[in-house]
């Protein structure tokens, strides 16, 4: 993570800090008495183990001039600009999708295609407007029907329930549910 203000740089695990710069923006918004004026913008870079340092810092410097051009205010993780309260809601998507995956609802492939339906939803070609038929489908084969689910009405609410948590997050998050994707993703890659 690399903040913006008086700059500091910090290495860690990646959930650790993001959990850290969302503790960290709070904290500073309380400390400067929630002045609109003062603003906290941090950029969060990933990396594999046995990068140089030096790499690792002109990464984060980029991620945060990115939070920074969008606003300020802000941070950058896994290239996408939100602000604070987004990151925060990004959180708690993950927490969903991840409990999902753990009770087996959700597949690794079933998660990593909301990447694509993520692109699809924020695109503006006319041709992407079909995403939220693909994610129909997708909920109904590969979540709805792995579940084994025999009665019609408990098939018809999971559908109803997952679908629409999904497009929800896909029509206000947009590209941002990536966030949450990739973290979902990286948290259980072998």
């Amino acid at each position: 993570m690399f903040a913006g203000g008086d700059d500091f740089f910090l290495i860690g695990p990646w959930h650790k800090t993001q959990r850290l710069a969302r503790q960290l923006a709070a904290d500073f918004e309380r400390y400067v008495a929630r002045n609109p004026e003062i603003h906290f913008s941090a950029g969060i870079s990933l990396a594999k183990p046995g990068i140089p340092i030096r790499a690792l810092a002109e990464a984060a410097e980029v991620a945060l001039d990115g939070a920074k051009q969008a606003g300020k205010n802000r941070v950058t993780c896994h290239g996408e600009q939100v602000t604070w309260s987004q990151f925060q809601k990004l959180s708690e998507f993950e927490t969903w999708l991840s409990d999902r995956y753990e009770k087996d609802e959700f597949s690794t492939g079933f998660i990593y295609r909301l990447l694509t339906l993520a692109e699809k939803a924020a695109s503006t070609r006319p041709e992407d407007a079909i995403w939220q038929s693909w994610l129909a489908y997708r909920v109904r084969r590969f979540v709805v029907d792995r579940l084994k689910l025999k009665a019609e009405a408990d098939r018809a609410s999971t559908q109803a329930e997952v679908a629409g948590r999904l497009r929800d997050e896909l029509l206000h998050g947009k590209l941002a549910v990536t966030i949450s994707v990739a973290n979902t993703l990286y948290r259980y890659r072998d």
